[in-house]
């Protein structure tokens, strides 16, 4: 019965891992499809403001939202 829901959770990943490097953070998602995770990799790829290299065992940073907050 949640197949569907699966199968998008699936193509998210699989588009967020064109960025070749493993990604920390919290993502929500609403109607999203191939075409938009594109967008938003391109986007993420060429923003150095988006981009923070650490290294394992580091402290993670505060998220710059709330994730609790519904989508706009």
């Amino acid at each position: 019965p949640d197949e569907f829901v699966r199968h998008k959770i699936l193509d998210a990943l699989g588009d967020l891992m064109t960025l070749g490097a493993p990604l920390l953070g919290h993502l929500v998602l609403y109607k999203a499809g191939h075409d938009l995770m594109n967008k938003m990799v391109k986007k993420l790829a060429h923003s150095t403001e988006s981009v923070q290299y650490t290294e394992l065992g580091s402290a993670s940073p505060e998220l710059p939202i709330d994730p609790n907050r519904p989508p706009s």
